[in-house]
C-alpha cells in the first residue's frame, strides 16, 4: 500500500495575510477568549498556528482520489468530523444542521449572527458579500465603543474568510457568511478539504485553497512524538519522513480512520 514510485504533483497551500487580524485578536482580553471560545470554538488558535507548508505539499502528494484518504505505506489517514470537533472545541450535536445550501442569505439573519443592526450590515453586504476592509474598519470601531458582543462576532467572521476559509484576500463571500450564520462550521471544514484535495488532484496541479493550519494541527496530531521516527528522521525532509511512516509509529486518537 502507498509503495509505489509517485509523481510528485506541484501542488501550493495558500497562508492567509493575518497582520491585522492578530492585532485585533491581542484585543481579546484573557478574561473574554473564554466566552469567546464558547461562542465561536477555538479559532482563535488558529491564526497564529505555526505552520510547515512543506509538511502540507509533502502530504497532498499521498492523497488517493479513489479512497478520499491518504494512503501511506501500511495505513490510510483521513480528517474526520470528530477529530476536527476535538481540535476546535465544536461539537456538530450541540448546533443545529446546516441545511440552507444555495437559498438566499437574509440580512436579518447575519444582522442577527453579528449583532449589528440591520441597516448597517445591508450597508456593507453586496453581491460578492462583505469587502474584508469593511469588517476590519468595523471591529476597530466596536473596539473602540467597547462593543465587545459585535466586536467578538465581526473577528469571529472574519477569521472564517480569511483563515477557514481563504477563498478571496478582499472579500467574505456569501457562502462563508452562510456557515457562519448557521453555527456549524465543522461539515464545512471537512468537506471543504476534501473537495480542495480532489479538484486539485484531478487538475494535477494548483493551489489548494483549504485550512492550512487546521490541517496541520490535525497532521502533527498523529505525528510520532517520540522513538526512532522522531530522533533519526528530524533532519529529514517531510517527504522522507512520510516515506518512513508506519502505523506502529504514527499516534491513533480515539475516533481517528485508521483502514
Amino acid at each position: 500500500m502507498g509503495s509505489e514510485r509517485r509523481n510528485t504533483l506541484p501542488l501550493k497551500f495558500k497562508l492567509p495575510r493575518v497582520d491585522t487580524l492578530i492585532t485585533l485578536c491581542n484585543k481579546v482580553t484573557p478574561c473574554k477568549k473564554n466566552n469567546f471560545i464558547y461562542r465561536y470554538g477555538r479559532i482563535l488558535d488558529l491564526i497564529t498556528t505555526p505552520i510547515e507548508v512543506s509538511a502540507l505539499v509533502a502530504l497532498s502528494q499521498y492523497y488517493d482520489p479513489p479512497l478520499r484518504c491518504f494512503t501511506f505505506q501500511d495505513f490510510q489517514l483521513a480528517p474526520t468530523i470528530e477529530e476536527y470537533e476535538r481540535l476546535l472545541g465544536w461539537y456538530v450535536k450541540d448546533h443545529p444542521p446546516f441545511t440552507k445550501l444555495g437559498e438566499p442569505l437574509m440580512p436579518e439573519s447575519v444582522a442577527e449572527a453579528l449583532h449589528l443592526p440591520i441597516e448597517e450590515v445591508s450597508l456593507g453586504l453586496g453581491p460578492r458579500g462583505f469587502a474584508r476592509k469593511f469588517l476590519e474598519e468595523k471591529a476597530w470601531a466596536l473596539e473602540k465603543e467597547g462593543k465587545w458582543l459585535p466586536f467578538s462576532a465581526i473577528l469571529a467572521l472574519l477569521i472564517y474568510g480569511v483563515v477557514l476559509f481563504p477563498n478571496d484576500d478582499d472579500y467574505i463571500n456569501l457562502s462563508i457568511i452562510s456557515v457562519f450564520v448557521s453555527g456549524n462550521l465543522v461539515p464545512a471544514l471537512v468537506s471543504d478539504v476534501y473537495y480542495c484535495l480532489h479538484t486539485r488532484h484531478e487538475k494535477r496541479k494548483g493551489v489548494v485553497l483549504s485550512c492550512a493550519s487546521l490541517l496541520y494541527t490535525w497532521l502533527i496530531s498523529h505525528m510520532p512524538q517520540k522513538g526512532p521516527w522522531v530522533y533519526f528522521l528530524k533532519d529529514l525532509r517531510w517527504s522522507q519522513k512520510f516515506a518512513s511512516l508506519t502505523a506502529e509509529a504514527l499516534v491513533w486518537s480515539q475516533k481517528g480512520l485508521y483502514l
